[in-house]
């Protein structure tokens, strides 16, 4: 096997065929890549942390850039693990029309809506600042952790202007999520896209 490496990195059909009766197929070559909503995530990646079952574990899990942008924003060593770190401006409301949000029914129902959009990228925050505000100066970036926002939001005792506060948050998905979701879902064409009982969700 190891003459056969050293050929180009190549394997003949005959050498392919023993490793695949030696060890076996791997599980993951006719895996897919599934897109979910944001909440389903989220639900699966709180159940699995609270569950003390040595089951299917899920994770919402940050770019690596994502994770040296918040680790150097609070002067961190590391990130902690299942920590998701989200981006914003104090301060910076914005009508829902100017977001560029896609597959929104509230754009289309009220435009016009003030909300305070929270980022899983910091330049993507930077990038929408600039072309919203081209005269005025970059605030200095603030960051959360998603899973304590969301917390947050469903507290039952916040306060009357807390709740008026929370209720204008509006999470932006990274382009390049967008990008890949399309992807995915064209290769999938009319498969199913996943079913919790039967398949292993990548995300």
């Amino acid at each position: 096997k190891e003459r056969a490496i050293e050929k180009n990195g190549k394997l003949s059909k005959l050498e392919l065929q023993a490793i695949k009766t030696e060890v076996g197929t791997n599980p993951w070559n006719e895996a897919r890549i599934s897109v979910i909503p944001l909440d389903i995530a989220v639900t699966l990646a709180s159940v699995a942390s609270s569950s003390k079952s040595s089951g299917v574990h899920f994770q919402v899990a940050p770019s690596k850039q994502d994770i040296e942008d918040a680790i150097e924003l609070n002067k961190l060593d590391d990130l902690v693990e299942g920590k998701v770190p989200i981006f914003y401006f104090e301060e910076f409301d914005a009508p829902l029309r100017s977001l560029q949000l896609n597959n929104l029914k509230d754009v289309e129902k009220n435009p016009d809506t003030l909300v305070t959009p929270l980022y899983f990228q910091k330049t993507q925050l930077i990038s929408d600042w600039l072309r919203l505000h081209p005269n005025k100066g970059i605030p200095e970036v603030q960051t959360s952790d998603l899973f304590a926002t969301l917390v947050k939001m469903v507290k039952p005792n916040s306060s009357k202007d807390e709740v008026k506060d929370l209720q204008k948050f509006v999470f932006i998905s990274p382009k390049s999520s967008e990008r890949k979701a399309k992807e995915c879902i064209s290769k999938g064409r009319d498969e199913e896209p996943y079913r919790l009982d039967q398949r292993i969700i990548v995300m």
